[in-house]
């Protein structure tokens, strides 16, 4: 063999173990922005192996470029592996080192607003209800203010609305009302101001 034949040769396999390395190169940078813009990792990585493939046949007849090649698929794979490892080891880690939360008890305060609260919520439709009943236009219906006292076994609920009454005259009025413990409507009586 010549001198230059050799020259050639070396030439074609250094050029050959270039290409198949930058191809490489730009086959991870593409299954990367795949991955990022279709924010899946996967899509990614499927879009990676996909692009191998033409790689993988294109230089096996390069044994230079073949080895090359296999060390860094199985270089790839073991990166993947340890990502994977690490992502599961994270994710163990800060399941095991969560702050635990403990449920404090309520005071008897509370619970008694508690209390108060599910009444209310439960009376207050039946009040607004007893109202529109009793108006000219109830769709004029509006709440202005509502305030409520504790009566130990009863609710007492101030209510002021506003509304139009049967000659379409916009009037302010209050009504006080008594609720049980269960949110029950017991009795309703018209507030003079």
């Amino acid at each position: 063999m010549e001198r230059n034949e050799i020259k050639k040769r070396i030439a074609n396999v250094l050029t050959r173990e270039s290409a198949a390395k930058l191809k490489l190169v730009g086959a991870v940078l593409l299954s990367w922005i795949v991955g990022a813009v279709a924010e899946s990792f996967l899509a990614g990585v499927a879009l990676l192996l996909v692009l191998l493939v033409p790689i993988w046949r294109t230089y096996t007849g390069n044994q230079i470029a073949h080895k090359w090649f296999r060390n860094t698929v199985s270089a790839f794979w073991i990166a993947l592996g340890g990502f994977a490892v690490l992502i599961v080891g994270v994710s163990w880690w800060a399941s095991v080192n969560a702050p635990k939360t403990v449920a404090v008890p309520m005071t008897p305060a509370q619970i008694r607003e508690q209390q108060i609260q599910a009444a209310l919520n439960r009376g207050e439709p039946q009040l607004v209800a007893y109202i529109k009943s009793s108006m000219g236009d109830p769709d004029s219906f509006e709440l202005v203010d509502g305030r409520y006292v504790d009566g130990g076994d009863h609710i007492t609920l101030v209510m002021t609305y506003r509304g139009r009454n049967g000659f379409n005259a916009l009037r302010r009025e209050s009504v006080g009302a008594t609720f049980d413990l269960q949110g029950n409507l017991t009795s309703v009586n018209k507030i003079e101001e």
